[in-house]
């Protein structure tokens, strides 16, 4: 059954849905403003598209959270940065004057690259977003489409699997 949807029924729907909408938004983004401009898209999406629909009353509800979750991801799409290859972290340019030191810097670099290859990916991708670019828990939570306690939970396995690692290499220790 076709349910045909006019101004009024639209703007009873607007008064329904809006809090629902955005309350399910926010808990994603946890930013007001952003969560706001999430919903107005939202609505402003469902609104021209609804006429075209065959929907029932039932599936409105369930049709306006997927559009809510496709614009989010839309936007987190937008945003996403590429990751950094662990290659391409630039080597630390030594203050100590001597060769050995220097060798000692780049043996010390490439144990590190060695410990971090041996990580999950997500474990890795958590500490070159956190460590390496420097990106805050909800930066890094919205790159990885995670929540931020998410991301906190998995930054600390990433380091406790990381002390393990190089206990393994030959008792070696970082500092960690």
């Amino acid at each position: 059954m076709q349910f045909h949807i006019n101004n009024q029924k639209y703007e009873e729907l607007f008064t329904q849905l809006r809090p629902k909408i955005y309350r399910y938004l926010y808990y994603k983004v946890q930013n007001h403003e952003e969560a706001d401009e999430l919903t107005q898209d939202t609505f402003r999406k469902v609104w021209t598209k609804l006429e075209k629909l065959d929907l029932s009353p039932e599936q409105i509800e369930s049709y306006f959270y997927t559009t809510a979750k496709n614009t989010l991801y839309d936007v987190w799409r937008k945003r996403r940065v590429q990751t950094v290859n662990i290659e391409d972290v630039p080597e630390p340019v030594s203050d100590k004057g001597s060769p050995e030191d220097a060798a000692l810097d780049e043996e010390e670099r490439i144990k590190i690259k060695e410990a971090m290859e041996k990580l999950p990916e997500d474990q890795k991708l958590v500490l070159e977003l956190r460590i390496l670019e420097g990106y805050s828990s909800k930066e890094t939570a919205l790159r990885m489409l995670k929540t931020p306690g998410a991301v906190r939970s998995l930054q600390y396995r990433a380091i406790q699997n990381l002390k393990e690692i190089f206990k393994e290499m030959e008792g070696w220790n970082y500092g960690i």
